[in-house]
């Protein structure tokens, strides 16, 4: 993109995590405001950079004016301010030439008036009198003279930016440097406002509020709109969609998540924690891929975090391959109401299910936002495809060195027509079999990929090999004690020599292992 002079040129400065989510949380916010963005590639692509020696927290963004920018500040979270650069330079030489080249008209609105100097280093914290010979270097700049310093409430606040880098020796001098006015900071306050700390009701999938705010601004949330999550579980998504203003409906398939296993700790409690208790329109037990909901466009957009067998097993209603013919319901609880029976989900089948469902009751332009699980093998061919979306966002978090997941953001572009299938063009995508590859465990049944005849293989199988090395153990230690019977105990001590082929040990007193 080329800058336009009717653009604002703007300093964006980030927070050093979730690299690869910063540019489409921008973006994002963008569209939410209807403000035009203008992103260099070259620029977007090191600040997502995850290298080490490539990442860099600053990136130059053109925006209509310096409102705009305050208006996607009130809610990025990975926004640590936006700048107006007055000087630059790779180093205080040529930063202090660029200072006396800067336009006196730009500094002079703020002459007379108090202000604030603070210094920033990507890769370095500075001490207080480091901080003193860092400005020292750029004393040529005309506010010291000019204008009144005031560290408590400036009217005004400046910043030195330096780029160091991470892994640098002590001392290593900055690779580049700005200075600027700040026109306003992110809003990272709503990330501990937020904290699962200081949640009421948790579960092994609540969601980190700075992945929930991400995913709210993601789709769009605001006042007027009705978000919907499928698997609600503990409420992390309702929370901050409702936060930003909009009407939530979130469903899940276990009653006792989203009854609390503690009286008074539940999803409810949540919501009233933060005073959005009214904003939460509908909690309701269903199975997604079985749901009641109307089929037709209704909701804004559906954010989600669906299980794939790690922290949580995904379930749907059905009837097991064991069960014969049907035999009504035995589980029941309280006026007759049963709990059905549950097969295994498997990530694939789910995914083909949400989307189809998103088509179905997203509204034209609505936005599914939900989280793919897959390896560091992963292809772009692996994200499922549906006719009525396009993809607008994706981006990576590392979970460990086996696996990652994704945020999918997808935007309806086409009414649903019921001709439309889910594609996957990938043979064979990373998330396929995903439990069975993260826990590298053959007998998994979590993510549902295996039929039950192929799991009795494998269950025979493992125990047939038990069963070896059992009668393998016994063996050796029935030799050992003939050595020692006989008197040899210096054989007996060195390393038993192998079996002949026609050696056999008496096995009738060996009963293996049931």
């Amino acid at each position: 993109c080329t800058h336009s002079e009717s653009m604002v040129r703007l300093l964006c400065q980030f927070v050093h995590r979730l690299e690869q989510f910063r540019v489409p949380e921008l973006r994002a916010l963008a569209s939410l405001h209807g403000v035009q963005l203008s992103i260099d590639p070259a620029d977007a692509a090191r600040a997502c950079a995850s290298a080490v020696a490539e990442q860099t927290p600053f990136m130059w963004v053109d925006l209509p004016s310096e409102e705009a920018a305050r208006l996607i500040g009130k809610r990025a979270i990975l926004v640590k301010a936006f700048w107006q650069v007055l000087a630059e330079g790779p180093n205080f030489d040529a930063v202090r030439e660029s200072i006396a080249r800067c336009p006196r008209e730009l500094l002079e609105p703020y002459y007379g008036h108090s202000f604030r100097f603070n210094v920033f280093a990507f890769g370095h914290h500075f001490h207080p009198h480091e901080v003193v010979e860092e400005l020292r270097k750029i004393s040529t700049f005309p506010l010291w003279d000019n204008a009144t310093v005031n560290i408590v409430k400036p009217e005004n606040k400046f910043g030195l930016l330096e780029q160091i880098g991470i892994e640098k020796p002590s001392g290593a001098p900055p690779t580049y440097i700005y200075v600027g006015r700040k026109i306003t900071k992110g809003a990272r306050k709503s990330v501990d406002q937020f904290s699962l700390k200081k949640r009421v009701y948790l579960g092994t999938t609540s969601m980190d509020p700075s992945l929930s705010i991400i995913m709210a601004n993601m789709a769009h949330a605001r006042e007027g709109t009705l978000m919907y999550d499928p698997f609600a579980g503990t409420g992390s998504l309702l929370i901050c969609c409702s936060h930003f203003g909009a009407y939530t409906v979130g469903t899940d398939i276990s009653p006792p998540v989203l009854r609390g296993a503690e009286a008074g700790k539940n999803v409810m409690t949540n919501m009233d924690q933060y005073g959005l208790k009214d904003r939460l329109a509908g909690l309701i037990c269903l199975d997604t891929s079985r749901t009641n909901l109307i089929r037709r466009p209704l909701f804004d957009a559906i954010v989600c975090d669906p299980p794939y067998g790690v922290r949580a097993g995904a379930r749907k209603v059905g009837k097991k391959e064991t069960s014969s013919d049907f035999v009504a319901p035995t589980h029941l609880f309280g006026d007759g109401v049963r709990i059905p029976q549950c097969v295994a989900y498997s990530v694939s089948e789910m995914l083909a299910d949400l989307l189809t469902l998103a088509g179905q009751i997203l509204v034209m332009h609505g936005r599914l936002v939900f989280w793919l699980p897959t390896t560091y093998e992963f292809k772009d061919s692996d994200i499922p495809q549906h006719a009525c979306f396009e993809l607008v966002g994706n981006s990576e978090q590392p979970i460990s060195t086996v696996w990652a997941r994704r945020l999918i953001t997808m935007e309806k572009v086409k009414p649903y027509d019921p001709s439309y299938k889910v594609i996957v063009t990938e043979a064979n995508p990373a998330h396929t079999n995903f439990a069975k590859k993260v826990f590298h465990d053959p007998m998994r049944r979590d993510d549902g990929d295996v039929g039950l005849r192929d799991l009795d293989e494998l269950r025979a199988q493992a125990k047939h090999e038990r069963q070896q090395q059992w009668v393998e153990a016994r063996r050796q230690k029935l030799k050992m004690k003939k050595k020692l019977f006989r008197g040899d105990r210096e054989a007996a001590v060195s390393s038993p020599s192998p079996t002949p082929e026609h050696e056999t040990t008496p096995m009738s007193t060996c009963s293996p292992p049931v």
